[in-house]
């Protein structure tokens, strides 16, 4: 059996190699925004340590649920920007999903496209986060939706992404409405007690364009697990005038971070364009990480 004083020591031995890493890391950046990154990743990691011995459970926080009984009914819409919607769907009775899959939805008896699900396992209702393809049938169709409009929802859910039950560290790189299933997986992790950690790396071109951005960023301000770093992609369009964080494609982003995990004991994610997750495979991979994807095209 091992002896709690020699996990502990290696705990912290684990802790420090992470610390001087990001400091070399940050000596090497050019970016400020990324600098600053490795800094406040630190010092939670920091105070994190400082309580170590008392568990606390910090719950997401989450927008409010309606009440109403609507299954296959829109519950309510969130605009980010232009071409993304999060919709609140009634969750049908029968539906029953795991963490990370997708559900095909459609609108008044049409084509049906997946949807990858946001919202967790246990939760009464569906989010879905929904990117507008121009000249495209199903995503305009559900733009269009009000609240209370029907919505046909398959009667399963599918897909293989999910979360690696070992892996200690939780390293997540989604662009746009990739954020779906990866915000899912952490909803339920964190739902059912997980000791994991999870770096969540979110990349889009404007500033606006990030769904689940008050949630993750508060969920990150409350809980030492989960660490979100939302970047933009064209940091010098007038639209991105006001963005403090940090700056550039999140796959380099991501690339730029890996270095602070150990492959052997962290999972990766790719979730979103098909270009990023290239990028992620080839360099993530070839750096010994495990990398679980799924592509929008």
């Amino acid at each position: 059996m091992t002896d709690i004083g020699d996990l502990r020591a290696s705990v912290e031995a684990y802790e420090r190699r992470l610390r001087r890493g990001s400091a070399d890391l940050a000596a090497q950046v050019a970016d400020p925004s990324l600098v600053a990154l490795f800094r406040a990743i630190d010092e939670r990691r920091s105070r994190r340590s400082s309580v170590r011995g008392s568990t606390v459970a910090v719950s997401a926080p989450r927008p409010p649920v309606q009440t109403a009984d609507a299954p296959g009914r829109v519950i309510s819409v969130r605009e980010h920007g232009s071409l993304v919607r999060v919709i609140r769907i009634g969750r049908p009775p029968t539906l029953s999903f795991r963490a990370g899959q997708y559900v095909k939805l459609g609108v008044d008896g049409g084509e049906r496209r997946k949807f990858s699900i946001a919202s967790a396992p246990h939760d009464p209702h569906l989010d879905v986060a929904v990117e507008l393809q121009p000249g495209g049938t199903v995503s305009p169709a559900l733009f269009a939706l009000a609240e209370g409009a029907a919505v046909d929802v398959a009667d399963a859910a599918q897909g293989k992404l999910q979360l690696d039950p070992d892996a200690h560290d939780h390293l997540m790189i989604a662009t746009v409405t990739g954020i779906a299933p990866l915000w899912s997986m952490v909803l339920d992790a964190l739902h059912q007690g997980t000791a994991a950690r999870f770096t969540i790396l979110h990349g889009a071109s404007l500033a606006t364009e990030f769904p689940f951005y008050d949630e993750l960023a508060a969920l990150a301000e409350a809980d030492e697990r989960v660490d979100y770093v939302p970047t933009v992609s064209r940091p010098d369009d007038p639209a991105n005038r006001m963005w403090r964080g940090a700056t550039g494609r999140v796959d380099v982003v991501a690339q730029r971070v890996a270095p602070r995990f150990d492959p052997a004991t962290t999972r990766v994610y790719a979730v979103g364009n098909e270009g990023m997750i290239a990028a992620v495979v080839r360099d993530l991979g070839a750096a010994g990480f495990t990398v679980s994807t799924e592509s929008y095209g």
